[in-house]
């Protein structure tokens, strides 16, 4: 099987893209590397997933029933500064030139390569600094991105891929008060699970594994706002 290349951090991305063959392609790639992936099949379903969720990127077919993809990229550009990756059968340059002018940052012709795709994600989503840190460390609890294994005192903590990802949320933004709104928009895909009921219950669920011990907890409740991962 032909191994996908590592890609630069996990994002949130969604695919618009009407031809399910190429949607699922993408989407099954993408989530081999952790990124967590929505797709929409039209323009408007696509505004629907905008205006519920935050993205990263965005995997933007350029012809779409109801809106086509211009449409949604200015809409998504307006409200976000988040990537835009745009897919199309169009080659010719003023197509180019007017995809890239309604605010897409890379334009990518098909048929393509999925590596190709990959590589070009990987390059949109690289942080300006560099290549971040494989592992985190707060106190005594590390998170290595790569490996997605958190370990207390050493010891390995048994967590479900959805307490992970919120952990490195709360990892990568140290000391700011996350509300369950935030973590629900960025964490969570569109599914029947995408509830407050549900953030709660995972954040119950990861603070027992992280304060097994019943000392003072690494992720406080802010009343009435939030919670807080306490780094100092």
């Amino acid at each position: 099987m032909l191994q996908c290349p590592t890609l630069a951090k996990m994002a949130k991305i969604l695919v618009v893209e009407d031809d399910i063959g190429i949607s699922r392609s993408v989407k099954d790639w993408l989530q081999a590397e952790q990124h967590k992936v929505d797709t929409a099949f039209t323009g408007t379903s696509a505004l629907d997933y905008l205006n519920s969720f935050e993205y990263d990127l965005l995997i933007l077919d350029r012809q779409l029933p109801e809106l086509n993809g211009i449409e949604i990229c200015k809409y998504y550009r307006s409200k976000s500064d988040g990537f835009v990756l745009m897919l199309t059968g169009m080659s010719s340059i003023d197509d180019k030139v007017e995809g890239l002018e309604a605010g897409a940052d890379d334009y990518l012709t098909k048929p393509f390569d999925m590596r190709e795709l990959l590589a070009r994600v990987k390059a949109l989503l690289r942080r300006p600094e560099g290549v971040e840190k494989a592992v985190l460390q707060v106190k005594n609890i590390s998170l290595d991105t790569q490996s997605r294994i958190v370990k207390k005192d050493g010891v390995e903590l048994p967590l479900t891929p959805r307490e992970f990802d919120v952990l490195q949320f709360f990892f990568k933004h140290p000391n700011q008060v996350i509300t369950q709104e935030t973590l629900l928009k960025r964490i969570w895909h569109s599914d029947s699970s995408s509830t407050h009921h549900a953030v709660y219950n995972c954040l119950n669920r990861l603070r027992k594994n992280l304060d097994a011990s019943n000392k003072e907890a690494l992720i406080k409740t802010v009343h009435g706002i939030g919670y807080r991962l306490d780094a100092e």
